[in-house]
């Protein structure tokens, strides 16, 4: 997000809102109501008179003959304020894709109408107004040439509200296309100038300052939005986008988005200290750190199916031979090999990426103090985005030594939160990984058998997802800016009972259910082992998880994040099962591979 000091008018989250959206549009619209009766019910003549000015003859003002009530130049003042309306009712509708809150839709509502409003009033106020002085000259034929700052406003006017108008629906169109997913946009009129739709927004309003109260009234307009562009706009949205993006990219290269409708993927990129030069594709660079690993290599081969051009990979590893060649040859990837407490070789790792996933799996010391090293790197090196090694139930609902294994998950999770301002932390939650459910490690089925063996009633829900999956959600994840935080992802829920009944279902074969255990029985025994022999941790570990697995306390659903990316279609236990012989599941873990 932007920086505290930095005020930002656009909420950063896609959402239908329908009633913030509703109660804009309907506002907006009323506003062309409002404009058209100050002038028209003489209220915009008392309100100047009130004030102690003098107002311009009503004669003036309203005409008997003219369908809209006004004269000429009135008739102008009030298109204006209807064109405004149109083009913003418009954007809402067609383009606006962000969180619309019911009070940003008033306050932003009510300060067009306050300006309009104001447009208004001066058109009446003699000292300003650009009426022309004489009725003849208040036709439909000579009130533009009788005062030419009136037609050089309305040309404005015109030129600003068609170019901020065309711009935005070019590059709304450019992003519905599938094919242009993920690319920003450089074509059209964004490729004369960066924020060339701001740019229109200012000019059209101060066209219309300048039809309605002339060169002071224009010039105090074009002095405010334009501050606001360069002093608020432009600032806040660096902050945002080096959040996003990390520090300015490499070459002069700066990349800046609309300030007022956040479209993160139609990007400008103009050369600091230069003139506006044509926008360009930005190259997204993902890091992966312990990229031979299994789900490493799932999430790799994922990256490297997306298709995207501007998509490359750095992985960071001990032993790049682990590496399948036709892997290590794709010209999409580098890999720069080390240890994970070199420090110097990681920095040279992180440089230049747009976001960083860790893959390490290991002890506390790596997975703590390794992770650590690679967060500090990745701050100093202004990368936006650390995944986090995580893919496992909620820890965040855990205590410090409940789920042991997951202690250093809650150390790096802190860590993130509370001593790194620079990099937005990502955690992935997947539930339990099905495949090695259901080898020997966790002792709970035996294929061999069909035995299913569990404790509790036998109802408790299991949340689980393929490795395959998790991969390809984390890949989705990798490739959305906006991702950031604890995102909740599960394939399957479902309780033993059920799971087992898939099975016979799957596999035809009959399943033996044993209970061996309630859950308090379970607690019990993984405490007593560990106590007995705390260095065996093979013999309790898998225990400890189970438990807090089941007992309720960590589960990631049922409200997911599935939806987000609806293109990744997870399978459930049952779909799981459909995937592999009766006779190969036992053994799915290891036989995990690119």
């Amino acid at each position: 997000m932007p920086s505290n000091s930095l005020r930002d008018n656009v909420s950063r989250r896609k959402d239908a809102s329908p009633l913030g959206r509703g109660i804009f549009i309907g506002l907006r619209a009323l506003d062309v109501w409002w404009q058209h009766h100050l002038l028209t019910r003489g209220w915009a003549t008392r309100a100047i008179e009130t004030l102690g000015g003098q107002a311009v003859s009503t004669s003036h003002i309203i005409s008997s003959t003219n369908f809209t009530g006004l004269q000429p130049y009135y008739g102008l003042v009030n298109l204006l304020s209807l064109g405004s309306s149109i083009k913003q009712i418009a954007t809402m509708i067609f383009i606006s894709e962000q969180e619309t809150p019911v009070a940003s839709a008033i306050i932003v509502a009510a300060f067009n109408t306050i300006i309009n409003s104001v447009n208004t009033l001066l058109s009446v106020w003699a000292v300003t107004s650009q009426v022309p002085s004489t009725l003849s000259s208040n036709n439909s034929s000579n009130f533009l040439l009788a005062n030419p700052l009136v037609a050089v406003g309305a040309g404005a006017y015109l030129i600003g509200i068609l170019t901020e108008a065309v711009s935005e629906f070019q590059r709304t169109a450019f992003k519905k296309d599938p094919a242009n997913k993920g690319k920003p946009y450089g074509g059209g009129l964004f490729s004369l100038a960066t924020n060339i739709n701001y740019g229109g927004y200012t000019i059209w309003r101060t066209g219309y300052a300048l039809v309605t109260g002339g060169l002071p009234l224009a010039a105090i307009n074009f002095s405010f939005f334009f501050y606001d562009f360069a002093a608020r706009g432009v600032p806040v949205l660096d902050a945002y986008l080096t959040d996003r993006y990390g520090a300015p990219h490499a070459n002069g290269y700066q990349i800046y988005a609309s300030p007022r409708h956040n479209q993160h993927f139609l990007v400008s990129i103009e050369t600091i200290g230069s003139k506006n030069m044509p926008c360009g594709i930005i190259e997204m660079k993902v890091g992966i750190a312990g990229i031979t690993g299994k789900f490493a290599r799932r999430l790799l081969t994922h990256l490297l199916d997306a298709g995207d051009d501007s998509l490359t990979i750095r992985g960071y590893c001990r032993s790049p031979s682990k590496l399948p060649d036709f892997v290590k040859l794709s010209p999409k990837l580098e890999i720069i090999e080390g240890a994970a407490f070199d420090q110097n070789t990681i920095a040279t790792f992180v440089q230049g990426c747009d976001v960083v996933v860790c893959c390490y799996l290991g002890d506390d010391k790596l997975m703590v103090d390794g992770q650590k090293l690679l967060i500090d790197a990745c701050e100093s090196a202004n990368v936006p985005r650390y995944v986090a090694s995580d893919w496992a139930l909620d820890y965040t609902k855990l205590k410090l030594g409940e789920l042991f294994p997951k202690d250093p998950m809650i150390h790096v999770k802190n860590y993130l939160d509370t001593e790194k301002k620079k990099i937005a932390g990502v955690h992935i939650l997947i539930g339990g990984f099905m495949e090695p459910i259901f080898s020997p490690f966790f002792n709970i089925v035996d294929t061999q058998t069909n035995t299913f063996w569990y404790w509790g009633d036998g109802n408790e829900i299991m949340e689980g997802t393929t490795y395959d999956d998790a991969a390809k959600y984390t890949a989705k994840v990798v490739l959305d800016p906006e991702a950031k935080g604890v995102l909740k992802f599960v394939g399957g829920r479902a309780t033993i009972q059920e799971i087992a009944k898939s099975y016979e279902k799957v596999y035809g074969t009959p399943v033996i259910l044993e209970k061996r255990g309630s859950l308090e029985d379970l607690y019990k025994t993984m405490h007593d082992k560990r106590m007995k022999s705390p260095q065996d941790i093979y013999s309790y570990m898998s225990l400890f998880f189970y438990y807090y697995w089941i007992n309720g306390q960590t589960f990631v659903g049922p409200e997911l994040d599935n939806a987000r990316y609806p293109d990744v279609q997870a399978v459930d236990w049952e779909g799981f099962m459909k995937s592999w012989s009766q006779e190969q599941i036992g053994t799915s873990y290891f036989a995990l591979n690119m």
